[in-house]
């Protein structure tokens, strides 16, 4: 389950949000375009040679992956519902629902 202590504040205001436990599947964004995007990864790998092994930290990958996060919020009662189904779908379980942060 989300958790609004790790909210990314790339949120726009609102119930719904995206936590720092995103890992960039862009399921949600696949599923709901209207609703989300993706950051850009603040980070690329340029070259990787043939047959190395790379072991990257969880704060390292946080660099590596753009996020998802909430751009527009639902404005009605058949908005919300669908995005239920794509709170669903998240792999890693990064979609939340605040109602006391409802602006």
């Amino acid at each position: 389950m989300a958790d609004q202590s790790k909210r990314l504040e790339t949120n726009i205001d609102g119930e719904l949000f995206v936590d720092s436990t995103c890992v960039g599947c862009e399921v949600c964004v696949i599923d709901a375009p209207k609703f989300f995007k993706m950051t850009d990864p603040t980070f690329h790998l340029t070259t990787i040679e043939e047959g190395s092994v790379i072991t990257i930290t969880d704060e390292e990958s946080k660099l590596l992956f753009g996020k998802a996060y909430v751009y527009y919020q639902p404005t009605s009662d058949i908005e919300t519902n669908e995005l239920r189904d794509t709170m669903l779908i998240c792999p890693s379980d990064s979609i939340g629902e605040n109602k006391t942060n409802a602006k």
